[in-house]
């Protein structure tokens, strides 16, 4: 079976007013992609952790383009697989939403081929910042049941998300 591997260098953007693109390798994350390109420090030393903490306000965007020949598009279905999304994300392929996920733990799979065409293909991963997420869908609940924000947990509402728990 045919296949195309979307590892490599990919873009990264986010609505920060100055944050300028900056290439980014998949597999991979963000915050090293920061590091690897001097816009943040190691957190690892000392506490810069701390200086780390506005990644997850924003909304991320990871993009590139591929290639897609004919012989590629005979087949009769193409999936796409991605291991996991770190949670609340968008897949667009040639700006049409392929899939969404709200679950950091699962695998994802579809069948992408009626989005696909010949030639340049473009794909975006957009990761929403999950405190949006969780703040609108506390809103939704007849009683407060979310989280207090303390000193150790910095993400309110934690509880109404499938994310790693340690990560707020």
């Amino acid at each position: 079976m045919p296949k195309i591997n979307l590892c490599g260098t990919w873009q990264l953007t986010c609505d920060k007013a100055d944050f300028k693109s900056i290439p980014v390798q998949i597999p991979g994350e963000n915050c090293s992609a920061l590091i690897e390109n001097g816009l943040a420090a190691d957190p690892y030393i000392a506490m810069q952790e701390n200086d780390l903490q506005w990644v997850r306000d924003y909304d991320w965007t990871w993009s590139r383009a591929f290639e897609i020949t004919a012989e590629f598009l005979k087949q009769k279905r193409i999936f796409l697989n991605i291991d996991s999304l770190d949670t609340v994300g968008e897949v667009k392929i040639n700006g049409k939403t392929v899939l969404t996920s709200k679950n950091m733990f699962c695998r994802l799979r579809c069948d992408v081929k009626e989005f696909l065409r010949e030639g340049t293909n473009f794909i975006e991963v957009i990761i929403t910042a999950v405190e949006k997420y969780t703040s609108k869908e506390a809103e939704k609940l007849p009683l407060p049941i979310g989280n207090k924000q303390n000193f150790w947990l910095k993400m309110p509402n934690n509880n109404l998300v499938r994310k790693v728990q340690c990560h707020g």
